[in-house]
Order: structure tokens, then sequence, then C-alpha cells
């Protein structure tokens, strides 16, 4: 039978040094790092044990959530008390037994067939784990209990988003090399302490070889050549006016800023070049809400919501381009979530008029 994928949260863990231990010290880490990782989602209220049993990597494991978990929750309360566990664990352990982690948070289409789980979305959050900028950001903060890496993809969707609890301003870009992978962006945390990537090399083009979004995703940080600073995310004022707090310079105010700020006058003035269509992009944010009420008031099933969150997943992921190709991809992307969810007015009826909207401007 053909192999059925579906949208799973993939959470990597991975044990710092783990090889260098004993093999008494290593199994009593691998029954800490369970007893770590299943406190630390029940006391953020996820259900982890919904979704496929977990998957031992011997010094780590992978954990498949399912797709209607709120990536918020995995993103903050989640990292936040398996880091608190971390630091109870260390007050005990001594030395010898000290559990340092690596975690990788990313999401996409994961199939089992009949033997273990497959999909390149897997193979991705795997090598992120892995990365050597992750291993060498964990090791260059010795006092650290752990280090976060998560997709440019849960960035844009997650991080940039500014929930309760998320400072984006703690994530930095650094360049993702792994096999397929060229050019490409994962985005870094060590929480609770301060940390940058290395500078670049004198002379040498940071961003030489990356991808587009990769680039547009480091010059979001503030490290681009441009602005000549590093780690704070630029900002745009709209119709600023007045002397307020630095709390309310948006919308008015006058403070600080370490980084590129980008000043806006009239009736939302042209952006800077590609920072892609920004109505859009509200657009299908305010369609993921949409689905998700109709999940919860039961208008659709588990299966048609997995569905139509990929479809809204590939939309997204076009939405920044300005190609024709990736135009078409968005629009068919639509159209499919439109079928999906054609019984929910509340729904079909926003996804029709943006599909209108597309094929106008065509």
């Amino acid at each position: 039978m053909p192999v059925k994928y579906r949208y799973h949260t993939i959470v990597v863990l991975d044990v710092e040094g783990f090889g260098r231990r004993p093999n008494t010290v290593q199994s009593w880490l691998r029954d800490r790092l369970r007893q770590l990782w299943e406190d630390a989602l029940e006391g953020a209220g996820i259900d982890w044990e919904a979704g496929p049993a977990p998957e031992d990597r011997g010094d780590g494991c992978v954990l498949l959530l399912p797709g209607t978990v709120p990536k918020e929750d995995v993103t903050g309360p989640f990292v936040e008390r398996l880091r608190h566990g971390l630091i109870a664990h260390a007050r005990t352990s001594g030395e010898a037994g000290r559990m340092r982690l690596r975690l990788a948070l990313h999401g996409g289409e994961v199939g089992h067939d009949g033997h273990g789980w497959v999909g390149a979305d897997l193979n991705t959050a795997c090598r992120m784990v892995d990365h050597q900028p992750l291993r060498d950001a964990l090791a260059s903060v010795p006092e650290a209990e752990m280090v976060v890496a998560v997709s440019d993809e849960w960035h844009r969707k997650v991080i940039s988003h500014a929930h309760p609890g998320i400072d984006a301003r703690e994530y930095r870009p650094v360049r993702f090399d792994a096999k397929e992978i060229v050019g490409e962006a994962v985005w870094v945390r060590v929480p609770g302490h301060a940390w940058s990537p290395p500078a670049p090399v004198a002379g040498a083009d940071p961003r030489a070889g990356w991808s587009r979004r990769a680039r547009a995703a480091e010059e979001e940080s503030g490290r681009s050549e441009e602005s000549g600073t590093r780690g704070t995310p630029g900002v745009y004022i709209e119709n600023n006016s007045g002397i307020g707090s630095v709390r309310d310079l948006r919308d008015g105010g006058i403070g600080v800023m370490h980084g590129s700020v980008h000043q806006v006058f009239g009736d939302r003035a042209a952006r800077p070049a590609g920072r892609g269509d920004e109505r859009l992009v509200r657009e299908l944010e305010a369609l993921r809400g949409l689905l998700k009420q109709s999940l919860e008031r039961g208008d659709i099933d588990d299966g048609t919501y997995r569905d139509a969150a990929h479809e809204l997943d590939t939309a997204e992921g076009c939405a920044e381009a300005e190609d024709g190709e990736s135009r078409g991809t968005l629009t068919r992307a639509l159209v499919k979530l439109g079928a999906l969810v054609a019984g929910v007015a509340s729904v079909a009826e926003p996804v029709r008029r943006l599909v209108e909207t597309l094929r106008g401007g065509e």
C-alpha cells in the first residue's frame, strides 16, 4: 500500500556529548530525557499521546505532535519548561550526568511505511538538530542548558508574530546547508543567554550563496551590510507623529532603535523592494484563523483541517514571491483549499474572493 502522509509538528531532541558517557550513564540519561520532555509537554498543555509514539534516536528522540497543536505552545511554554527541567536536573546530576540539549522545531508531511517514519520534512528536522552551527552555538555558551533551532517557515509563521512569551529578537539566522539543502536559513536561540553567530571573515560577503529567502531573513534580522548592525530586526513606522515612549513607537513616539528603521508616511505607502505582498500575507493569516475556528466548532473534521492547512501552508510559502510560477502555485493551493471547505461558508467565501482577486491580477 502507498504511504499516507499527514501534517505533524516535528520536535527533535539530541543530548550533547551522549556518546562520550559510560553505558550506565547513557541509560540513565535516556530515562531522564523522556521524563523531562513528558513533563514539559504536559506542563505546556500539549497532548503528545494523541500523536504517534516517540521515535528513539539513541542519544535523543523524535516527537511527532498532531498538526493541530498550536506551534506557539511548543515554541514558548514547552521550551521554557524543558529548560527549567534541565536546570533542576543539573542541581542533582553532577558534571558526569549533566544534560544539555539541541532542539529542532519544524513542521511538515510525514508518513509511516510499516517500518518507520519517512518524509523530506522529517529529514530536514533531523539535519537541523545535527547542524554544526547549532552544535557550535551550544558549545560557545558553556552555562547554557540548551539551544533551539526553528526552520525559516516556523519563524515566519510563529516567531515573527509576537505571541506572548516569544521574543523574535532572541533568534538569529544562520546558513543551513545539509546534503540537498543549500543556502537556506534556520533561526537559532540559546534560551536564557545572549548569543550571536560568529562575525564573518573580514572582506567576505556574509550572505554569499544564500537563497533569496535566506538572504531576506538575514537582512530582516538586522545583520545586513547596509545596516551595519547585528541582531535587531528592522522596524516599520507608519504615520509617526508626536512624542511618546519607546513602547508605542509604532504609533507615534521617540526612542532609540539599534537596526534598520523604515519610515512610511501616508496611507500604507510603498514598502522597500523584496518585502512581498503584505496584504496577501494578512489575508492568508486571517484564513488560518477562520480554519481553526471551523475545526473548533466541528464544521470540519481533523482530516479536512490537516489537508486544508497543508494547502494554506503552500499558499503562504508563495505569498512573498513575485514570479508567475509561484503565483500560479499559490492560486492552485487556494482553489484546493476552497474545494475542501466548500460546505463551510465562513471559510469558503473569503477563499473564493481571494482567488478571484489573484486571477484578476494575472
